[in-house]
């Protein structure tokens, strides 16, 4: 143990990526699937889709005009999604089909392994960052939350560009506070490229460095300004706008259209049931997401260092501000930020405690919330690094690439309260599947004959579903029990904590027609 602290004291950073790399790898391992609805079909299923020369969420323009030929579309046009994280995600399904690696889960497996290599990055990154801005030993703590936050390898492993955006986006900001003290121009230039990656990722940090080249021109940083500005628009150029030239025949058309939408009346279009009492979960999310109890002083001390480190502080909280003032509140649409809300927030409160004559009195109550801070990020970092998300229908719609069946159409049905959720094809293994959604008995009459035998159900939840059963058979015969897929432990807990996000078993039945 003498041995371990040691060698910890000798090489603290050195320990902390080494954790850090370990716990995604046990990520990567066991929290298969996906979380959110974003993070699977908007960047997995398009460009596994394109891969396979299909296009899932009809993005591209060949797609688009095929369906304005059959009247499903009025017009050919962006969809206002940047088509650079799908695009990586593309070129890395076409090596892995080309190389023969076309197993779906194998390639998610390595996927979410790179993307945890990319997590642990920016551990190193935000250490990097912070011993720019405070003490080493405030440096190592920010680290190790990083490395050991409940939420940390898990939302490494994901595909959600709330997240991927960050590492370029601390790598701007270490480029330019060297900037401000030496080699300007080259190091600004340096910045804008992580800023166009950064940008070109997630639209959405338009905001944050926008503000903070205000603050720089403000502070007449000219050298800085030019050269980040420089960057910005040769690495936003050839990432945004030579890509959207190639695809749609002009530069920055999907950034025009995301824009254009979001300026429109149509962004209402997702407002209903997104309220929140003045973006209170934004605020909950920044005090929970890193250590439970704990984030919540932090996001205290973030908000006192509005005057000493006004040039982070400023751009980030204009970011939560305008996320708060927008119609459509989703919680991971402020994950860009959470790493500087982390790092301002444990300076400041570390300030504040050592000036404080309440707690200078309380170390013995702040050790006790510490070690219940401590234990409930243990258990939730079990919980989450070992998720394994919308399990049922991932292992359904893989089932399906396993068989042997020649199937082109599946019947999903729930008749008995119509919910139906979306399958992930690529979990299939093939994109030219027809899901039939059976909602009520109607449905089984109208379309029994549109599927050829062997006709596959999927039967969503358990409540009656000896009736469904009796039910599909009046239609199709004899059907056979092929499998059944159950709900991760986590999917269970989580729809039992609110049951609008549901997490059904699922049954697989074939019909042959005896």
């Amino acid at each position: 143990m003498d041995n371990v602290r040691k060698f910890y004291e000798q090489k603290p950073l050195l320990v902390i990526i080494a954790v850090a790399f370990v716990l995604r790898l046990v990520a990567a391992i066991f929290s298969q699937g996906y979380a959110m609805h974003d993070d699977h079909f908007l960047i997995v299923e398009s460009s596994s889709s394109w891969s396979h020369g299909y296009d899932y969420n009809k993005w591209l323009p060949a797609t688009q005009q095929e369906w304005v030929d059959r009247g499903l579309k009025d017009e050919v046009r962006p969809e206002g999604h940047s088509l650079v994280y799908p695009g990586l995600h593309y070129l890395l399904f076409e090596g892995m089909n080309a190389i023969g690696l076309q197993n779906p889960k194998l390639q998610m497996f390595l996927i979410r392994v790179l993307h945890a290599i990319f997590g642990v990055w920016l551990v190193y990154l935000v250490f990097v960052f912070s011993s720019m801005l405070t003490s080493k030993r405030n440096s190592l703590l920010i680290s190790w939350v990083s490395a050991l936050g409940w939420a940390m390898a898990f939302l490494s492993v994901r595909n959600l560009v709330e997240v991927v955006c960050i590492p370029f986006m601390i790598l701007a900001l270490i480029q330019i506070h060297r900037g401000m003290r030496e080699y300007g121009l080259r190091l600004g230039f340096l910045a804008g490229l992580s800023i166009a990656l950064a940008i070109a990722i997630r639209y959405q940090l338009f905001a944050f460095f926008g503000v903070l080249g205000l603050i720089m021109l403000y502070q007449k940083r000219w050298q800085l300004c030019i050269g980040t500005l420089l960057g910005f628009i040769v690495g936003f150029g050839l990432l945004q706008g030579v890509l959207d030239y190639t695809i749609w025949g002009y530069p920055f058309a999907e950034m025009i259209e995301y824009f254009s939408y979001n300026s429109s009346e149509a962004r209402f279009d997702y407002a209903e049931g997104n309220a929140s009492f003045y973006g209170l979960n934004y605020w909950l999310v920044l005090a929970f997401v890193t250590v439970p109890i704990l984030g919540g002083f932090w996001f205290f001390g973030y908000l006192t260092q509005w005057k000493k480190h006004f040039w982070l502080f400023a751009p980030s909280f204009v970011f939560l501000i305008v996320h708060m003032a927008y119609v459509n509140l989703q919680e991971r649409f402020i994950f860009p930020i959470m790493h500087l809300v982390l790092i301002l927030g444990v300076i400041g409160w570390s300030e504040f405690k050592s000036s404080s004559k309440f707690w200078l009195n309380k170390e013995r109550l702040w050790k006790g919330i510490t070690t219940l801070a401590l234990v409930l990020n243990f258990i939730l970092l079990i919980f989450t690094t070992t998720y394994y998300g919308k399990k049922a229908r991932v292992e359904a719609a893989n089932f399906i690439s396993n068989s042997n069946l020649n199937i082109k159409s599946v019947f999903q049905e729930n008749t008995h309260d119509a919910h139906i959720p979306m399958i992930p094809l690529h979990y299939a293994g093939a994109w030219d599947i027809e899901f039939t959604p059976i909602k009520t008995e109607s449905d089984w009459r109208e379309n029994v004959d549109i599927i050829s035998f062997p006709k596959l159900i999927f039967f969503h939840g358990t409540t009656d579903l000896d009736k469904r059963i009796e039910l599909a058979e009046n239609y199709l015969g004899r059907i056979t029990k092929l499998a059944s897929f159950q709900p991760s432990w986590q999917d269970r807990f989580i729809q039992w904590l609110n049951p609008m996000n549901r997490n059904d078993a699922v049954f697989v039945y074939v019909a042959n027609g005896d």
